[in-house]
């Protein structure tokens, strides 16, 4: 039951999970590759080849009675019919040299994974979106700095979230974290419309021997934050003004299941500072990520600890993480084109994007989302990539104003790989 869930849960977003690779002979119960039959099963089964333990009742010619030639390099069909056990393969004067290749054959490619591998996958992906979908929907809650963007390569396609192999995957669903040897570095750094409230992000992604362990740090700012009230409805009045902070700090580690298939946790550690108040809360995220030749998903659920919360200092009341489940995916058309979309779970949002590499070294990318911010609204967004080295990327997104006090925002990031 839970692989029919989780494997309904996959197609609605039109991706397969697992890859078509070759199964080793003998696992389960698929048939034998006809490329591993042997050259004894391969020869032709009629009368003629397949001699009858009594030479005297068989119905073929009588081998004659004087002493047998020197045998010749290639024997006769009669010298066949005597040899016990049957012919080796160099009895066979036409077999062509198909049959004789140990791997399989490219069209007798298999699901690859056991069952009891299929079993864990499908069990964890559900288990993810179990955990956030049947998460409170909290009328209350904080506004994750990371929900301003990590990577301008990502905000630049609609905010579609970890399906990018890097270092800021950490910020989205650390199943994504590069597997590269060395060290990743992701910067990223964006300013608001009101022309004071800025955002910084850093991560650094290292490979182990077995699986990628990250680090990462955001921080959100604004120096000068109007505290005041309505008059009439119609005019803000300010009464005084305050600094805002508000920082995030995160560790993460991906561990590969398959060739194709990754799964990551995360935790992390909240505060923010109001004038003369601090909160902090600690939480949680677990994702997966599979890929399938064109086709690439993405499921994370975010801030999973439904019963830790922001606690505020000066006798104020916690305030909840907001927990969803975001399924991404991405559709190669060419080698130029990409189609991504996604669906946050447990508001409804969606999300559509799309990248277009014009030139090998630049590439242009657009995409247009859904936010949930006094109201639901839509806003789309552009950008491009700038390959300046084969280690160096440059990336630059644009999103024109929303309806909230943070809005049209211009974001700028570098991502070094080694």
């Amino acid at each position: 039951m839970k692989k029919t869930v989780f494997a309904i849960l996959i197609l609605a977003v039109g991706v397969p999970i697992f890859s078509e690779e070759p199964v080793s002979p003998g696992t389960g119960s698929v048939p034998t590759p006809v490329s591993e039959i042997t050259p004894t099963q391969a020869l032709p089964s009629n009368p003629v080849s397949n001699p009858s333990p009594d030479p005297v009742k068989t119905d073929t010619v009588p081998v004659a009675t004087e002493p047998a030639p020197k045998p010749d390099p290639a024997p006769s069909i009669e010298t066949v019919k005597l040899q016990t056990p049957p012919p080796v393969p160099t009895a066979i004067p036409t077999a062509p040299p198909a049959p004789l290749r140990l791997e399989p054959a490219p069209t007798t490619a298999k699901l690859t994974g056991t069952p009891d591998s299929e079993t864990a996958i499908a069990a964890f992906g559900m288990m993810i979106a179990s955990l956030a979908m049947l998460a409170p929907v909290h009328q209350r809650h904080i506004t994750m700095p990371t929900d301003f963007g990590t990577s301008a390569r990502t905000v630049a396609i609609g905010s579609i979230l970890g399906l990018d192999t890097l270092a800021s995957s950490l910020f989205e669903n650390p199943a994504a974290l590069p597997k590269d040897p060395g060290t990743h570095y992701s910067t990223f750094f964006t300013t608001f419309s009101d022309g004071n409230s800025a955002l910084l992000a850093m991560a650094a992604a290292y490979p182990l021997d077995k699986g990628t362990v990250a680090i990462g740090f955001v921080q959100k700012r604004n120096p000068y934050l109007d505290a005041g009230f309505l008059e009439n409805n119609t005019h803000f009045s300010s009464a005084a003004n305050y600094a805002l902070t508000e920082s995030l700090y995160k560790l993460g580690y991906e561990l590969p299941l398959t060739s194709h298939t990754s799964i990551g946790a995360s935790i992390h550690y909240y505060t923010q500072d109001l004038y003369v108040t601090q909160g902090h809360g600690l939480n949680a995220d677990l994702g997966i990520r599979i890929e399938n030749g064109p086709f690439l998903v993405s499921v994370v659920g975010s801030n999973l600890l439904n019963s830790s919360s922001v606690a505020y200092t000066g006798g104020y009341p916690n305030v909840d993480f907001p927990s969803d489940t975001i399924i991404s995916s991405r559709y190669a058309a060419s080698d130029k084109l990409a189609l991504f979309g996604q669906f946050k779970g447990v508001q409804g949002l969606k999300a559509f994007g799309f990248r277009y590499a014009f030139l090998p070294t630049m590439e242009l990318q657009a995409g247009w989302r859904e936010i949930q911010s006094l109201g639901l609204h839509s806003q789309w967004s552009m950008g491009t990539s700038i390959v300046m080295s084969p280690k160096i990327k440059i990336h630059l997104s644009w999103q024109p104003r929303e309806a909230t006090i943070t809005d049209s925002y211009v974001g700028f990031s570098i991502d070094i790989q080694p």
